[in-house]
């Protein structure tokens, strides 16, 4: 293979037999001036073409012409002064009307060649010039093409910057994006994946594949991009997007990233991550919105209605003097301090568990029963449950606010069973929480979750439920047990290998 250095070489050295020719023309007129008595009109006339192949060389050394297109001039010059020396010198030698003596056949043969050699000289400067001259006009058609592609998609990356200001959503925003991209690189195909809720990469659309595999996974979490040839044999570029996801555009053909390209696929991309940005941020005001219209409504509501039968209660106590008229307050006064933690807990939604550290699920579940009215309630626990890493405190609450559901909606005896799950592969992936009394209602498993949703409480208990294990990173899914009940299954909070249940300690 060769290399700009191996062409710069052969170049010089084409050059340098070139002058070296031209002084050997010069020097053998001379030199047979001197033997053979040449008149001196004669010896000038026999140097002529050397000297006329020196200066032509300063011209070529002196011009704009590259050094690799020397090589030509060579091949051309060495060519006339062969075919001309050699033609004339055949026929001065061997004509049978040829009575030259040979010293004149020598002279006549150099002087010829080296006439050729200089017609070579010109007629090879003058097609590395035509071949140059094209190649310059190919380079000038070629830049045009390439800036008024630029231009194309500089103007489209202006409509999609304008288009992605009006979006609503992540998948609008990344469809525009793939779309915009699509059209600026006609041969170009673009995907997308968008980090999930509990922080893994997933598919924006239907037809992306479910993993950007290693390359792409790498180029995510070390936030630089990845070029790597693509599974048809073309190259693919990947580009993360923050931490909302990752951006693949793919070629034909790796060579087609060349720097400008990646550089426009990277203003590309800071553009629809500039638009995602701002989803997200307007997604976190609604729901900071929401979340003050339901403070707002607990606040007027339900709290007001506990402390009107508290204050009623109080009232007559003190008039009559019964302390009987005291329980209701202290059940009120309990109903209160559960709301009030219930404000507090979702006044911190989104906020990732901080305080994790491996504990037995075993631990966190008596400690939550523990801490519940569970009346004549039965709590069903096998003797070993995975090892989790979770907030306790968080934890427990979720257990608690489980075994309270079950409680009020299941009736004073109901039977509560906590059992580990198995994923696919049969190793522990979560664990279910499942009572015997009546279950969800049918078609409303997924709404149990919603804030506001009650059969009878304050409507915040399961929406609870479902943010703690959200910022553990895991998922909470409610369906209908076996035995008719309700059955809440958590899974992807980081189970490690199961061991004996740790007791309370009190």
């Amino acid at each position: 293979m060769r290399t700009a250095t191996s062409d710069r070489l052969d170049g010089a050295v084409a050059a340098t037999a070139l002058v070296v020719l031209g002084v050997a023309l010069v020097a053998a007129a001379i030199a047979h001036g001197i033997r053979y008595g040449t008149p001196q009109a004669q010896l000038a006339l026999a140097a002529t073409p050397g000297v006329m192949l020196l200066l032509g060389m300063v011209y070529v050394l002196w011009s704009s012409l590259h050094a690799t297109t020397y090589r030509t001039v060579a091949r051309w010059v060495f060519g006339g002064l062969a075919v001309f020396g050699g033609v004339v010198g055949a026929v001065l030698q061997y004509a049978p009307s040829s009575t030259l003596p040979t010293s004149e056949v020598v002279l006549q043969s150099v002087f010829f060649g080296g006439i050729g050699a200089v017609g070579g000289l010109l007629v090879g400067v003058k097609s590395v010039q035509a071949v140059d001259e094209a190649r310059r006009a190919e380079e000038a058609r070629t830049s045009a093409l390439l800036f008024a592609a630029e231009r194309d998609r500089l103007g489209n990356l202006s409509e999609v910057s304008y288009d992605l200001i009006t979006v609503e959503d992540r998948e609008d925003a990344v469809a525009r994006l793939a779309r915009g991209l699509e059209s600026a690189f006609t041969e170009a195909t673009c995907t997308v994946w968008l980090v999930d809720r509990i922080g893994d990469l997933a598919p924006a659309d239907e037809e992306t594949p479910a993993s950007p595999g290693r390359a792409g996974k790498e180029a995510f979490e070390t936030g630089e991009e990845r070029v790597v040839t693509a599974p048809d044999g073309g190259g693919r570029l990947y580009v993360p997007l923050a931490e909302h996801g990752l951006l693949a555009v793919t070629l034909p053909s790796e060579r087609g990233f060349d720097q400008r390209t990646r550089d426009l696929v990277r203003v590309y991309a800071r553009t629809g991550q500039s638009a995602l940005d701002r989803v997200t941020q307007q997604r976190e005001l609604e729901r900071q919105n929401e979340r003050l219209e339901e403070f707002a409504s607990v606040v007027s509501h339900d709290l007001r209605n506990p402390l009107s039968v508290i204050e009623g209660r109080a009232e007559l106590a003190l008039q009559t003097g019964e302390t009987d008229q005291l329980e209701p307050v202290l059940r009120n006064v309990d109903r209160m301090d559960r709301l009030i933690d219930d404000l507090l807990t979702l006044a911190r939604e989104g906020e990732e568990a901080t305080e994790r550290r491996p504990i037995n699920v075993g631990r966190i579940v008596e400690d939550a029963w523990g801490s519940v009215d569970t009346a004549r309630a039965t709590l069903d626990q096998p003797e070993r449950l995975p090892v989790v890493e979770v907030d306790p405190e968080q934890f427990q609450r979720v257990f608690e606010n489980l075994f309270r559901n079950a409680v009020e909606h299941g009736g004073g005896d109901v039977t509560v069973t906590v059992s580990p799950l198995a994923g696919d592969d049969g190793e522990v992936s979560g664990f279910a929480v499942t009572d015997d009394g009546p279950g969800i209602p049918e078609g409303e498993h997924d709404a149990v979750f919603e804030r506001g949703y009650t059969t009878g409480g304050n409507g915040l208990g399961l929406a609870i439920v479902d943010d703690i294990v959200r910022n553990h990173g895991g998922t909470v899914v409610a369906r209908e047990a076996e035995t008719g009940g309700a059955r809440f299954e958590i899974r992807d909070v980081e189970p490690e290998e199961p061991v004996d249940r740790v007791e309370t300690v009190a």
